[in-house]
């Protein structure tokens, strides 16, 4: 017997219904529920390794294997040579089964490290995207990070010579030799020398290896050759080692400013670079003056004890007569910065090159 529910003022026959719950028309437009199954793209976890299929062609016993190509969804056969079907270097079944395990090996289309340069293209990654990302890493790594002073030096070589030809690029372009040897030819068009085209592209080739997948290995692993790039040679004979000459120290006894004239003679004498000279301190003065103690530099308006090189903490004579010079220089001060500005900051490098 049928059973009737209400419902605040509707009523329907226990599940029983005459009628359908849409209109004919109606229902039959109505999307179904299921949507149509989505295609999986590739996956290496889906994949158990293979051993090929060996069959003969002429007189040679091959393997065919399955081989993922850049830019293609579907596998290719490919096809290689075990050994021939009879006489010198022929193999038994078991042998040949082995040789073909070996031959797939070598050739690493089962790999991961295979897989992820070869399908797992990451388009969306370009060589400008992965270059910030290297920078900022090799800033923060424990072992040898680059000194935030120098980064604006790096960022400068990529802006004007790297980033303009190969930056617009996927990642894996950048991989390619025809797009690093164009890298190298605009570089050499430009003038650069050898030292700073070398220089250059290992900062270009570091960012291409920093790309690595979940294991930490890289994705696009690549031995560059300099012959095949025409990197130039480095011929340290004909590399610019510019010297002080007589004429030039005359120049510099003719500054008008006695700071900067006083700083000229000592970079002379000393031999230091500009910015250990900027950052160095009257406590550093030795030996009645004759002895620079070089422990720290000026890096724009800080002090750093970063020096570049490890051997740069030194102390450096100076003869007894640039000592006087400097003596008479300071006039009596016994602190602070040798070479400070108006406010105890190191100079600018930049303003004492466009003053002197």
């Amino acid at each position: 017997m049928n059973q009737m529910i209400q419902f605040a003022g509707c009523q329907t026959v226990g599940m029983q219904s005459s009628s359908h719950l849409l209109p004919g028309n109606v229902a039959d437009t109505v999307a179904k529920a299921t949507p149509a199954k989505r295609k999986r793209g590739k996956a290496l976890s889906r994949r158990t390794g293979q051993n090929g299929h060996i069959e003969s062609s002429g007189k040679w016993f091959v393997v065919r294997f399955w081989k993922d190509l850049e830019g293609q969804e579907k596998r290719a056969l490919a096809r290689e040579r075990i050994c021939p079907i009879s006489g010198p270097g022929s193999l038994n079944r078991s042998e040949r089964e082995r040789r073909a395990r070996e031959i797939i090996a070598d050739a690493q289309v089962d790999t991961a490290q295979y897989f992820n340069r070869v399908v797992k293209q990451q388009v969306g990654v370009t060589f400008k995207e992965q270059s910030k990302f290297w920078l900022e890493q090799s800033q923060t790594r424990k072992r040898k990070p680059i000194r935030a002073t120098t980064v604006p030096t790096i960022q400068a070589a990529f802006d004007k010579w790297i980033l303009p030809e190969v930056g617009h690029l996927p990642l894996y372009e950048t991989a390619k030799y025809p797009t690093m040897k164009a890298l190298v030819t605009r570089m050499n068009a430009g003038g650069l020398s050898a030292q700073t085209v070398n220089s250059y592209f290992r900062m270009a080739a570091a960012v291409i290896a920093s790309a690595e997948d979940a294991d930490g290995n890289p994705l696009y692993p690549q031995k560059w050759d300099a012959n095949k790039l025409d990197l130039p040679l480095v011929e340290t004979s004909k590399q610019r080692r510019p010297s002080i000459t007589a004429e030039t120290m005359t120049e510099f006894a003719r500054v008008k400013s006695p700071k900067h004239r006083m700083l000229m003679i000592l970079a002379a004498s000393a031999g230091c670079r500009i910015g250990e000279l900027l950052g160095l301190e009257i406590k550093d003065l030795l030996d009645d003056f004759t002895t620079v103690r070089i422990i720290q530099q000026a890096k724009g308006k800080q002090l750093t004890p970063e020096l570049k090189t490890a051997n740069s903490v030194r102390f450096v004579d100076i003869s007894p007569e640039v000592a006087a010079l400097l003596k008479e220089f300071l006039a009596g001060r016994t602190a602070g910065l040798v070479f400070p500005n108006r406010v105890g900051r190191p100079l600018n490098p930049s303003n004492i090159r466009n003053r002197v």
